[in-house]
């Protein structure tokens, strides 16, 4: 059936199907826990300066809810400079978050595969394979 295939398809398309469908299934294969990134809601007031008794604070507040890093970045809008500055937790994925991401990335698969076999078979039709 294979050969059969490839030979209605011709080998330049029957490749990329085959490839598609190796590199689909080595993503599944290699899925491992990631670090994530989460901002944390509270507000961190440092814009124009703040004092180091009030950083000290801050840090202590942020420690308590997990906080990992600071974020502080520069930009310029409509010609206004600005500073954002976010609090953020960075940790590896939990059991739960790894498991819906990778049942997230399956059904994305899926959803991928009934597209090409859609494709397929529209070019069969076309082309009367």
């Amino acid at each position: 059936m294979v050969l059969n295939l490839q030979n209605k398809l011709g080998s330049r398309l029957f490749l990329y199907y085959l490839y598609d469908i190796i590199n689909n299934l080595n993503k599944i294969v290699q899925m491992e826990k990631q670090e994530q990134e989460f901002k944390l809601n509270y507000t961190l007031d440092w814009t124009y300066g703040v004092s180091i008794e009030q950083l000290k604070k801050d840090i202590e507040e942020l420690e308590k809810i997990g906080a990992t890093h600071v974020n502080i970045e520069h930009g310029i809008s409509y010609d206004c400079s600005y500073v954002e500055i976010d609090a953020i937790c960075r940790r590896i994925e939990t059991d739960e978050e790894f498991e819906q991401r990778k049942k997230e990335f399956e059904t994305r698969q899926e959803q991928y595969r009934q597209r090409d076999l859609r494709q397929l078979a529209d070019l069969k039709a076309k082309y009367g394979l």
